[in-house]
């Protein structure tokens, strides 16, 4: 379940923003797995860049708080799942460029 002190801000808000270089990778890596912790999106994104885990923390902290991923407390870890598709991401992305 979701931290109920995180500020969540609408989906769409967020998206006219865009997305940042590492929040897209960081989104492609949880969409391949499906749903990740903090510890399995470190270890993904370290085969290709050097990060620190509160980069990555940071990250995953940013995109919940934007509506773009979910997190649920597995147990002793949160596990991360995103609450949209790639399609539908892009999609909005798109809408939000044109507008």
């Amino acid at each position: 379940m979701a931290d109920s002190r995180e500020a969540r801000v609408p989906l769409g808000a967020t998206l006219a923003k865009g997305l940042g270089p590492l929040e897209a990778e960081i989104l492609g890596v949880i969409w391949d797995m499906g749903q990740a912790t903090s510890r399995d999106v470190f270890e993904k994104m370290r085969e290709k860049k050097r990060l620190g885990q509160s980069t990555v923390l940071t990250v995953l902290r940013r995109l919940t708080n934007r509506g773009i991923l979910h997190r649920d407390a597995g147990g002793e870890v949160y596990v991360y799942s995103t609450t949209v598709s790639r399609e539908e991401l892009g999609g909005s992305l798109i809408d939000n460029l044109v507008k």
